[in-house]
């Protein structure tokens, strides 16, 4: 991976979107929006939490909430498959009531969706078929498979393979002319339970399968796990997950999981995050069965960049406190370095979030018009070639904001908020389960009570949401 420096202190301040897109949650004419490898939701949590339980905190991640919105970015002329923004926020955290600088990394794409096609595709299908996915598990991978059938052309070719105790192909790589698609249809419909788990049979079957072949522009290669099981992350050795799915990564083999009556967890989801072109997703329902295969899929095949990397100085005055957004990045004294090994293209603007402890020291001014920082980025194109830009930023206020509430865009009030819906959700979480209940509720009602007055401003009917599900996780905790 290929390192650079984007050096500076993000202090651009810029117009106010308008409030209604928050309310509309998507532009149907905007270009597409751009979100990092990795979970993307927080599903499994949140169908614990609505069935009355406090899930495990490790199964609120950040990332996955953030996927999960469209956070506008701010604005900014951009012709690039990737365009990046920043924006910036003085707030509250509900964790520590401190007043923080966050600063909001927003991606998007200039690709616009009418004129935007996927890759074909080389597709192998990887279905755990194990007792533990009798009933509604192996029934709602069924459901997904046939939703997924229409969105193939006769330019993708497809395998499926099946595993328990072994792993078996069902139906080798054929085009999805006539004949393939009725030939994938019936095996779909021939997919019963039965024996045990094993996942890296079935994963080191496809990824065999798709190595040898020629890689073609206009095409790609990846492999689909649906599972209800969890990988033995904890085999280092050559035939287990984690080194199966490292090696055929760095030979550009794409991996999509799918959980399926369970979350990955932390751990592994994290390695997925780390997997050039992988992401994460949980099967939740019908619902969100069909919002990824039929409104996402031709998104979620195809990755824009690999290996960006940002290293951001911390803004004077200030000390690092966490990022949200990425899983386990390294940060240093005087900066931080993001290492983002997959951007996809998205139906969703992401988001990440850092926030900073900020003590000004009165000393420096930042003018209207002044430059306040500049760099490169630089990344790896999906072709190969090594894109690398600079970055000028101009502070375009007319004074220097205090350290009061104050956010440079509607997308960055957003982004904060969001980042608050996430330290309610998660920290309350892990406080009730080191037995500190008083203390989980007193974040939570934080939480709820500074994320609903901010949504008089935004009105954003996702975010009610997000309000919606405190409150029931408050009930639980209260009734547990």
């Amino acid at each position: 991976m290929k390192r650079i420096a984007l050096l500076t202190l993000l202090f651009s301040t810029l117009l106010l979107l308008p409030l209604l897109i928050l309310g509309c949650g998507e532009f149907a004419t905007s270009p597409l929006g751009a979100t990092v490898g990795g979970a993307q939701d927080i599903g499994y949590a949140r169908n614990l939490i609505e069935s009355g339980e406090v899930p495990p905190a490790d199964y609120i991640v950040p990332e996955g909430l953030f996927a999960e919105h469209d956070i506008p970015t701010p604005e900014k002329e951009c012709n690039d498959p990737l365009c990046l923004s920043f924006g910036y926020a003085w707030a509250p955290g509900v964790d520590d009531e401190s007043h923080d600088l966050f600063i909001q990394l927003g991606l998007a794409s200039a690709i616009n969706r009418d004129q935007f096609q996927r890759p074909d595709l080389d597709l192998a299908l990887v279905i755990d078929r194990s007792g533990s996915m009798r009933g509604g598990s192996l029934d709602a991978v069924k459901d997904a498979l046939r939703t997924l059938l229409p969105k193939l052309t006769v330019r993708d070719r497809v395998m499926l393979v099946q595993f328990d105790d072994r792993a078996e192909t069902v139906m080798s790589l054929r085009p999805m002319d006539q004949n393939g698609r009725e030939d994938l249809s019936d095996g779909i419909d021939r997919l019963e339970t039965r024996g045990g788990t094993n996942i890296e049979d079935g994963i080191e079957r496809a990824y065999r399968a798709l190595d040898p072949l020629s890689a073609e522009e206009g095409r790609s290669k990846r492999v689909m796990l649906f599972t209800d099981a969890m990988p033995n992350i904890g085999e280092t050795g050559e035939d287990g997950f984690l080194a199966i799915t490292s090696k055929y990564a760095d030979q550009e083999i794409g991996l999509s999981a799918f959980g399926v009556g369970l979350d990955f967890g932390q751990e592994l989801v994290y390695h997925i995050s780390r997997l050039r072109g992988g992401n994460f997703f949980y099967l939740q329902n019908e619902e969100r069965i069909r919002e990824i295969f039929v409104e996402e899929f031709e998104l979620l095949v195809t990755p824009i960049v690999y290996d960006l990397d940002i290293a951001i100085p911390n803004p004077q005055g200030t000390t690092l406190k966490a990022i949200y957004g990425l899983p386990d990045q390294d940060s240093g004294a005087s900066e931080v370095t993001l290492e983002i090994p997959t951007v996809f293209l998205s139906n969703n603007r992401g988001a990440i979030v850092l926030r900073y402890s900020y003590e000004p020291t009165g000393d420096y001014a930042i003018e209207s018009g002044e430059e306040v920082g500049g760099g490169t980025i630089r990344y790896v194109s999906t072709e190969g070639s090594i894109v690398d830009r600079k970055e000028r930023i101009i502070h375009a206020a007319s004074s220097v904001p205090t350290p009061e509430d104050y956010f440079s865009s509607v997308g960055t009030r957003l982004a904060v908020a969001l980042t608050n819906v996430y330290l309610g959700l998660h920290d309350a979480c892990e406080l009730f389960h080191a037995d500190q209940k008083s203390e989980a509720l007193a974040l939570l009602n934080r939480a709820i009570t500074y994320v609903s007055q901010e949504n008089l401003a935004l009105n954003s009917t996702t975010l009610a949401e997000e309000i919606t599900l405190m409150e029931k996780l408050r009930e639980n905790i209260t009734a547990n």
